[in-house]
């Protein structure tokens, strides 16, 4: 096929979404077409005879100008979560011009539904496998825990500071070294999770309570994808990735992983670190949920919602 993509593809760069997603698309085969809206100028890239528009989130504003007069189909795909207002917004609005959907959780493409949409459906995120991608050399592990994210909203990621808290902690009282903090360097950040034992995530809250939270995020998959193991809240439908509930089973699990006590799944049993077990089962797991798996079921939702 031959499709659109509009998304942040240069102020993004190198890491974004839309990246990963272009790079599935053309290993798959198909013809893209890459327009970035916070581009002047960079609507002229777009092919009004592709077969699909597939725009990430909106247009920051240029939705008519951009995808106004398509008369092939557009599809929305929303990667934030629906359950912030200003993203429910933003489906709205996309709603005029676009009637398909996919969102990388079950809520919103159940919500997008609820909207008029006329096909809704959920897609999984991915990353991109070229640039998160395990050591070519043997790389010493000397970080116990680490977390590289967004930390600074007082509201949306109370949680996230809450369980560094806590890591700091435990790490305080057993020696461990960890690296906290937030970057936009792809250099740092890959070799982070590369000499980490263990990388934490936790979702941004939208309501729910500490160590929960809803459908996947990107660092599911790129810390997975550098053969690193991750240690998550609880999200829906994931049973690959060691995770936590409550502060207590975050310290458990920190424990069990980096010293093979405090729970029956001890390093002995398993001939190897605990982090290391996982680290391999996260790394089998994304094997199936790299860009050109995603690129498919994107080019099959379109084939299969064509009018």
């Amino acid at each position: 096929m031959r499709l659109n993509l509009v998304g942040p593809f240069v102020v993004n760069a190198p890491f974004g979404t839309e990246i990963a997603f272009a790079k599935g698309l053309r290993r798959a085969g198909h013809i893209v077409f890459e327009i970035d809206p916070n581009i002047l100028g960079d609507s002229d890239r777009l092919d009004p005879d592709a077969d699909a528009t597939v725009v990430f989130k909106s247009c920051v504003g240029r939705e008519a100008e951009i995808i106004g007069g398509l008369k092939h189909p557009v599809v929305t795909y929303q990667p934030d979560d629906a359950r912030f207002a200003h993203i429910r917004e933003m489906m709205l609005m996309m709603r005029r011009y676009s009637d398909l959907f996919l969102s990388f959780d079950d809520y919103g493409a159940d919500l997008a539904k609820t909207m008029g949409y006329r096909a809704a459906e959920t897609l999984l995120l991915t990353a991109d496998d070229e640039l998160y991608c395990p050591s070519p050399e043997p790389v010493e592990r000397d970080i116990d825990i680490s977390f590289i994210g967004s930390l600074g909203d007082p509201v949306a990621h109370a949680s996230r500071r809450r369980m560094l808290e806590v890591a700091k902690e435990l790490a305080d009282q057993n020696g461990w070294k960890t690296a906290f903090g937030t970057t936009q360097d792809m250099l740092t950040i890959l070799a982070v999770y590369r000499r980490s034992k263990v990388v934490l995530n936790h979702a941004t809250d939208v309501g729910q309570p500490f160590g929960s939270g809803f459908g996947l995020q990107c660092r599911h998959f790129e810390v997975s994808m550098t053969r690193t193991c991750l240690l998550s809240n609880v999200a829906h439908g994931k049973t690959w990735s060691p995770a936590f509930t409550t502060e207590a089973g975050l310290r458990h699990s920190l424990i069990s992983l980096l010293t093979g006590e405090d729970g029956d799944l001890s390093s002995e049993h398993f001939g190897k670190p605990l982090w290391q077990k996982w680290a391999e089962i996260n790394y089998q797991w994304v094997q199936n949920n790299r860009p050109e798996h995603r690129a498919q079921q994107l080019a099959d939702f379109i084939v299969r919602n064509k009018k």
